[in-house]
């Protein structure tokens, strides 16, 4: 038996619960399809649309050669000024930090 929010719930009470739930599901299907003029089998073989990029795609600009590997990009790299740029105005906002605290 499983405890839940209903009480003890027997394993045969569930099975009845499933068949209920997949007869509601079934019921469903059949009233879309007939609210929307197609039949039911149309209906639930019809998938949403998913979004983005399909399963299987890669990021490669020319698809017609299959051998042809992604390019690697380079490694940017800073220069030593662009650096030091950098470093002055962290020590100015820690020290602007320092001095209101």
């Amino acid at each position: 038996m499983i405890n839940t929010q209903y009480g003890n719930i027997s394993s045969e009470t569930l099975r009845q619960a499933a068949d209920i739930r997949d007869q509601i599901d079934s019921l469903n299907d059949r009233l879309r399809s007939i609210l929307s003029g197609g039949s039911a089998a149309e209906v639930s073989a019809v998938a949403p649309k998913r979004r983005g990029r399909p399963p299987g795609v890669k990021n490669v600009e020319s698809s017609d050669s299959e051998d042809a590997a992604p390019k690697k990009r380079k490694k940017r790299k800073m220069s030593a000024e662009g650096r030091e740029r950098i470093r002055a105005a962290q020590k100015a906002r820690w020290a602007k930090i320092k001095k209101q605290g």
